[in-house]
């Protein structure tokens, strides 16, 4: 990362400039269909028994890979804002048609990654093996386990980007090439996420509607960053 943080952040205020309210109608869908995800797979999730939280999960990972998509969409949208390019909602649902096996695979991965971090408390829950030894092996995962899967999450950050910006790229070359961009600057990546916190909090005062529009200058931050470590920053308008 070759500029400050707060550099960043004010250079995705002027590209978002007259792209706000899209944004976050994007971002809107967005989470309007992943509480659709959550909804129709929870009541099965909820359960004790295996055969329907087997089925719940396998319900759920199918929804979620779908929101790979558009999630896949919403990184054109903000690749296109950030080149000062034509940016329109309809982009949220571009990658359906754009080699859309590959976000499918990626998402898929990313999915493996957090069932594998939420395993151990998870089997721990359905096994009723809760004990003092066990609070000290959740304690010890909810550390030692989170910075591990927040490592590996910062370095596939861009992986999704790599994918909407160059779609003859594979999963693995995005992932790959992914973890080379962010070696040496996941601290820095992590600092930068850390200081939304207080716009986020900000937003409880309009009951989190607000953090529609934080989560777009987050993904916009997020983009500049990318196109700047692609070395196809364009960054200002013209």
């Amino acid at each position: 990362m070759k500029s400050r943080a707060r550099d960043y952040k004010r250079r995705a205020r002027i590209m978002l400039d007259g792209h706000w309210s899209t944004a976050a109608c994007l971002m809107l869908l967005l989470a309007a269909y992943s509480w659709s995800a959550s909804s129709l797979s929870a009541p099965l999730l909820r359960q004790d028994k295996w055969l329907p939280l087997l089925t719940g999960g396998a319900i759920l990972l199918i929804l979620v890979m779908i929101k790979g998509l558009l999630k896949g969409g919403v990184s054109r949208f903000f690749l296109a804002v950030s080149r000062n390019e034509k940016a329109g909602i309809g982009l949220l649902f571009s990658c359906f048609k754009l080699l859309p096996d590959r976000f499918l695979i990626l998402e898929f991965i990313f999915s493996l990654l957090t069932v594998a971090y939420t395993l151990p408390p998870l089997y721990i829950w359905l096994t009723g093996a809760f004990n003092k030894k066990c609070l000290v092996l959740l304690i010890l995962w909810a550390v030692f386990g989170s910075a591990i899967y927040l490592r590996i999450r910062l370095s596939f950050l861009f992986s999704r980007l790599i994918l909407a910006d160059e779609p003859g790229t594979g999963v693995l070359e995005s992932l790959k090439r992914s973890s080379e961009m962010t070696n040496g600057c996941k601290w820095s990546l992590f600092l930068l996420f850390l200081s939304f916190t207080g716009y986020y909090l900000l937003s409880a005062l309009s009951l989190f509607l607000g953090a529609l529009w934080v989560n777009a200058y987050v993904e916009d931050t997020k983009t500049l960053i990318y196109l700047e470590l692609a070395g196809s920053v364009k960054t200002e308008p013209e």
